[in-house]
Parts: structure tokens; sequence; C-alpha cells
């Protein structure tokens, strides 16, 4: 694999990255958050911490087909189905989607379309809140000849924070039909009359590329003031969740040029040291009203900087992306406290627009994979 395969490593191993400060208690300064998804049964008591996002990839997924024939050049359909029933005691919370497909694919959570790929020369990934006792993932795709296939690997996220992984396999259930049934991806359409998938083995050498995690990253900007020999600032974002969504997480994607120490809604997520490739973090602790999203940066680069992204997933399995540019505040002094939800910024100054994602003078900050 590529050089990511550290980065990997590093996440799995987060307790022993080196320049890692150790997360505050979230337990005992915050009380529980109870999650009521819209639309879900019975309450989710969320205890998990705010951390690093762990990648997922296609390494040891298979691909599954119909089992029908094609030849070269043939178009061929498919139609799949897996539902998951979250083990006794468990809380499903949020999930990190890849799909892998030949030649392209429609993802369903729960019956809502949320995404579409085309290609395997790469895959695609998706972030979606989940329900907490049961999920239907759904997926069709269009092939072409004998190697016609999709693969998925679904991360998904419990809201102690622990975490399991689905993979497509011959547990997933199967239609071959190039026009599926009227409501075939919703959960509660009876599947009993379809087929297993047919697997068509690990395909690991040769098979799509990982996309980089959050890619919008890209139409983020870099940001600080007008000052750039100011050697350290504070930042904040203020999120107001739309009328009639319900936030259920949140994924953070950010860099910047030296150091900086990351908090949400006052927990403290990491502390990171002179690192040339963004970081993600999954925040499981999120507000249903308002979110707060801190960092303290520094640097002593000619050209300072500071670049994120936020996707906050809602309960009906939509998402917005926020982007770091003139809507986030910044100050050059020191306030006790900022990174705390009630804390006043409003005399705060807008931060600086310095310039788009791999634009002159600004480093691109390599990605990690989805």
């Amino acid at each position: 694999m590529r050089f990511h395969l550290s980065y990997v490593a590093l996440v799995l191993q987060a307790a022993q990255f080196t320049g890692a400060a150790p997360a505050e208690d979230f337990s005992e300064k915050h009380p529980l958050r109870t999650l009521t998804p819209l639309g879900s049964v019975g309450n989710c008591k969320v205890t998990a911490k705010p951390r690093q996002a762990v990648p997922v990839d296609l390494e040891t997924t298979p691909w599954i087909w119909t089992g029908e024939k094609a030849d070269a050049g043939a178009a061929t359909d498919g139609a799949f189905r897996k539902s998951f029933d979250t083990p006794k005691g468990k809380c499903a919370l949020f999930a990190s989607i890849l799909v892998g497909s030949d030649t392209s694919h429609t993802l369903f959570v729960n019956g809502k379309e949320i995404g579409r790929g085309a290609g395997f020369r790469r895959t695609s990934i998706y972030y979606v809140a989940l329900q907490p006792e049961r999920n239907t993932f759904a997926i069709q795709s269009h092939g072409n000849g004998p190697r016609s296939g999709v693969a998925s690997s679904v991360l998904v996220q419990y809201s102690d924070g622990s975490s399991y992984k689905i993979v497509t396999d011959n547990t997933w259930r199967q239609s071959a039909a190039a026009q599926p049934p009227t409501d075939w991806q919703l959960p509660e359409f009876d599947d009993n009359s379809w087929k297993a998938s047919q697997s068509l083995g690990i395909r690991s050498k040769g098979g799509a590329a990982l996309p980089p995690m959050l890619e919008q990253h890209k139409a983020s900007r870099w940001v600080w003031t007008d000052n750039d020999k100011m050697p350290s600032l504070l930042f904040r974002k203020t999120i107001q969740t739309p009328q009639g969504k319900r936030p259920v997480a949140a994924i953070v994607l950010m860099n910047v040029y030296g150091n900086y120490t990351f908090w949400a809604n006052g927990a403290h997520v990491y502390t990171d040291e002179n690192r040339d490739m963004s970081e993600a973090y999954f925040i499981p602790n999120v507000n249903d009203a308002t979110n707060i999203f801190a960092v303290k940066a520094s640097t002593n680069t000619a050209h300072p900087g500071f670049i994120a992204t936020i996707l906050l997933a809602y309960a009906d399995g939509s998402n917005d992306v926020f982007h770091s540019g003139t809507t986030w505040k910044v100050s050059d002094g020191e306030h006790k406290d900022f990174e705390n939800p009630g804390f006043d910024d409003s005399k705060w100054s807008a931060a600086v627009d310095k310039g788009a994602f791999g634009q002159h003078k600004w480093w691109s900050a390599s990605l990690p994979d989805a």
C-alpha cells in the first residue's frame, strides 16, 4: 500500500502516537448525551470520546456479483442488500462507507440515496448517520463484461466508542434484474426470495484506488490574520443546526503549518505537532442546536495558515460540509476557556483568507486515505 499505511498504523495506535496529547476524560467533564435519531426507536447514550478517524479500505473485502455470466463488453446489472442488526447492548451511531464498482453504483442507506460513483479505478467514500438498532445498506450497480463487480466496506461506529466492519460477501442478497422491484432499497422490503451474492474474491492488486478522506477539503481556504508574523492564534467556528435537522456526529479534517490543539464543544480532541499531512477526526459529542469547534494554532513559518473542513451528519441521512474561511473567528490574544461553547467571541475578528488549497506559497498538505 502507499505511504498512507503509516498513517493507518498511527491511527490504530493513537495512544502511542509521538507528540499526541491524551484527550481529557470527556465523561467526567461533560454529561452523557442522549440521542434519539429521527424515525428511530429507543435512545442512544453517547459515551464515545472524540478521536482520530479510522480509515476504511478494500484490502480484505471480497467483490461480489450476481453469478450471471457476461461476455466482454456486455452490460450487466445487479441490486444488492444487507440488513444489519445492532448487537445487544450496542447502539449504532454513524458509518463510513467505501464502495468500489465496475462500472458505476448508487448507494442507499435505510432507503435514502446517499450518493453515486463511477469507474473501477477509484472508490467512493460516504459518511452517514445510522439508526440505533437496525440498518439496511443497498447498492445498485452497473457492470461491463466478465469483470463486473461491486465491493463495499462499512465501518459502523457505536455510541460507546467501539466499532464494527461490514463487508460485501455472500450474506448480501442480490437480484440480477436490470430494473429491481419498486422500493427494493427500503428496510421493510422482503428480500427472502433473492439469492445470495456470488463472491468474486479480493481484488487488492490492480483494484480501485482509495479516495482521500473528505475530498471537499480542497474547497476549504487557508486562513490567518493580516499579520503573517503572528506566531499563535485562536480560532472558533460556530455552527447552528438547520431547522428540522438533528446532528449525530461529525468528521473534521484540518491542518496547520506548525502545531495545533483542537477542541469540539469544549472537549479536547487532539494536539498535533509539525505535520505536513491533514489529520481527520471523528466527533461523536455533537449538540442538537449549536456546535463549537475551536483551535489554537502556532507556527514559525513565513507563510502561516490554518485550514479545516467539517462534515456534520444528520439523523435523516443527509449532511452539510463547512469550509474554513472568513466565517471563522480569530483572536491573537489569550482567552481562558475560549474553547467552551459558552465563550463570547462576538468581539473577535473574522479570519483572513490567505489562499486556496494547493495555491502558490500554500502547501497542498497531503490528505489521509478515506
